[in-house]
């Protein structure tokens, strides 16, 4: 099955989060910082973000100036913006909605590569499909949340859930496909680190901004995996 069909057009990056101050979002510095500097090819990099909002910004970068910058910022996964958030941002419908069509677009990626690995290496193809199928159930749950709706701990958690099987998929695709590339394995490494810092809520729980940030900086690293990975069929 494929999501393609039913995954909307893609919201373009227009500029990459840069590092906002420590005392609005405490430790989100470091986690922007790694996000521009692993984020995919079709999202600004690090120097280019840089030189942009060195010639717009402030010299005092108030709160309120940061929440505004954050709007529309963050790295881009298979062509959706996956939107950072400080302290004090609402989490909104397309925060989720947006990650839910990325999860999408990843396993659609995935039965690519399970394709094209099954014209060369068939039974280690069925062990990935096998992955995409576990991996599917997950992301199937997830709901599409409507204007004005809110998002809970519930919706966030089958992000954690589905990180959790990504990462059993990437590491398996590191060692049976790539053969444990020194490059695909460092950025495993980086999917791992994000990964850990996030852990399921209960209900009624808040959701932090910091866990959202998390969650999806691990999953900005899915696509250059990819394109590393599939190097390595036929």
């Amino acid at each position: 099955m494929s999501f393609t069909s039913v995954l909307p057009t893609p919201q373009i990056l227009l500029k990459a989060a840069p590092p906002p101050p420590t005392d609005v979002a405490e430790g989100i510095e470091e986690l922007v910082s790694l996000i521009v500097e692993v984020a995919p090819a079709d999202s600004l990099k690090g120097e280019e973000a840089l030189s942009q909002l060195s010639a717009v910004l402030p010299p005092q970068l108030d709160s309120a100036s940061l929440k505004d910058l954050f709007a529309d910022a963050g790295p881009l996964a298979y062509g959706y913006l996956l939107r950072m958030v400080c302290k004090g941002m609402i989490i909104l419908p397309e925060d989720q909605n947006n990650f839910v069509y990325a999860w999408r677009a990843k396993i659609d990626e995935l039965s690519k590569i399970e394709e094209r690995l099954r014209a060369v290496e068939p039974e280690k193809a069925d062990a990935l499909a096998t992955y995409i199928s576990e991996l599917r159930a997950i992301v199937d749950r997830m709901p599409i949340v409507e204007k004005d709706e809110y998002v809970y701990a519930e919706h966030f958690n089958l992000h954690v859930q589905a990180l959790r099987k990504l990462i059993e998929v990437e590491e398996w695709m590191t060692s049976e496909i790539a053969h444990d590339d020194p490059e695909v394995v460092k950025l495993l490494d980086v999917m791992k680190g994000f990964a850990q810092l996030v852990e399921e809520r209960r209900a009624g729980d808040m959701v932090r901004s910091a866990d959202w940030n998390a969650a999806k900086g691990a999953f900005s690293v899915a696509p250059q995996l990819d394109g590393l990975v599939k190097k390595y069929i036929g």
